[in-house]
């Protein structure tokens, strides 16, 4: 199976959610990573600007909305699946 992340970023963790950043710069510190050093995966515009917004590079998935709209949120890379 899936190993279980030695650190979770939930709802409680953060001031305020997506769209802001603070989700994945939280995240990133708690990890102890820079966040230019992280990578974001997302499939929902909300999720793609948290994850602009924070610094880190963001690929994108076309699993819950349409590439066109995915597409308008500006992600770094953009895949139809995993």
């Amino acid at each position: 199976g899936i190993p279980i992340p030695p650190v979770f970023v939930t709802a409680d963790d953060v001031p305020r959610g997506k769209p802001f950043p603070d989700p994945y710069l939280i995240g990133a510190e708690k990890s102890g990573v820079k966040i230019e050093n992280c990578l974001v995966v997302e499939d929902a515009p909300t999720g793609i600007a948290s994850g602009k917004a924070s610094g880190a590079k963001v690929l994108a998935v076309c699993t819950s909305h349409t590439k066109e709209r995915v597409q308008k949120a500006e992600p770094d890379y953009l895949v139809d699946d995993l």
